[in-house]
């Protein structure tokens, strides 16, 4: 009989305590369902002596496994947790790397950006390197400064739109001077993130002309809207004189031309009589938006002659619409209107919960 030699001391494997065997079987039960909720949050709950388990799933051949790491250990919310993140910047998995990139933005910790910027021109998937990008923001560090810059010049749109996106987040000293340049971006789509993204650096009087050049002139109705929203935040503080001022310089000589709904629109929101004849246009106009804005302002400026116009809304294929002028009609039905309270006693349609013009 073969007798088989002892093992050498050392080379058994070594006794876990109850800890990590704890970590060992939740890690196990994650890796068997990684949307184990209860497992993860056991991990979670353990803190530092949880971090190696998630670590161990970072490590797994399975992506899903990966993906559930990192969601584990960006809640131990540690300087080792951040270092096993940035270590894995470079995962086989795009879906993992997108997960590590936004947990390192949520986080906002300036030890990451090297880490972002070293992977950026790395990146191979376009949704991960815009992600890095609104991550840098966040952060907030000068670091990403260079690759910021450059990004607003970028051939790509969503990379000028993002690193814009970013620079405003961060509120770099230069961003209103860049997101006004790119309020004259070719696309669309980048005017409109800027309008969106930088409301607070383009409250400011430089920014007022380009604002209402955009209101008058878009081709998107959004992109108009969302140029108008900046204008009111002028309107309601410090700039508004200055804010007035340059909206009646361009919307003015507006009103006798092709612009003129939009410029009654514009106008309309400096409680400006001169807007009516121009909200009456739009009450025909193709997009429900235009409409819908036409009719709420013809309320607020309460002259009779929009009456006929509100009335004949009461019709229109937007029930959004046909709310809308009920609503302003009954601001000329409280004040004794004949046809408006005529109209808005047979109006059967779809009614607000509550008046628009008492939310005003």
């Amino acid at each position: 009989m073969t007798m088989r030699p002892k093992e050498k001391p050392g080379l058994a494997a070594p006794l876990l305590n109850p800890l990590e065997r704890t970590v060992a079987r939740l890690v196990e039960e994650v890796r068997a369902d990684p949307e184990n909720e209860t497992s993860a949050a056991g991990l979670i709950s353990l803190r530092e002596d949880g971090l190696p388990g998630g670590r161990r799933l970072l490590a797994d051949p399975d992506a899903e496994v990966r993906l559930a790491g990192v969601g584990i250990i960006k809640e131990i919310i540690l300087p080792d947790s951040l270092t096993a993140l940035t270590e894995n910047l470079g995962d086989d998995d795009e879906d993992v790397r997108l997960a590590i990139v936004e947990a390192l933005g949520e986080w906002g910790n300036q030890r990451a950006v090297p880490g972002l910027l070293e992977h950026y021109p790395l990146e191979e998937n376009d949704q991960v390197r815009y992600e890095i990008l609104t991550s840098l923001g966040l952060i907030g560090d000068a670091r990403a400064l260079p690759l910021l810059h450059a990004g607003t010049a970028d051939e790509d749109l969503y990379v000028r739109m993002w690193a814009m996106d970013a620079l405003c987040e961060m509120r770099a000293d230069d961003a209103r001077d860049r997101a006004l340049v790119l309020l004259r971006d070719p696309e669309s789509y980048v005017r409109q993130q800027v309008l969106l993204s930088c409301k607070r650096a383009l409250d400011h009087p430089a920014a007022a002309e380009r604002l209402a050049r955009i209101m008058l002139e878009a081709r998107s109705f959004e992109e108009t809207m969302r140029a108008l929203k900046v204008l009111r935040r002028q309107l309601g503080g410090a700039n508004a004189t200055l804010a007035k001022a340059t909206i009646l310089k361009h919307t003015l000589p507006a009103l006798d031309g092709e612009q003129a709904t939009r410029a009654g629109l514009l106008l309309a929101e400096l409680d400006d009589a001169r807007a009516v004849p121009a909200l009456l246009l739009g009450t025909k106009d193709t997009h429900q938006m235009v409409r819908h804005n036409a009719a709420y302002h013809l309320g607020r400026l309460g002259d009779p002659a929009a009456v006929p116009a509100l009335a004949a809304l009461l019709n229109d294929d937007s029930d959004f619409v046909a709310a809308t002028a009920y609503d302003s009609l009954l601001v000329f039905a409280k004040r004794g209107n004949e046809k408006a309270l005529a109209e808005t006693a047979h109006f059967t349609g779809t009614k607000f919960n509550r008046s628009l013009q008492e939310a005003k």
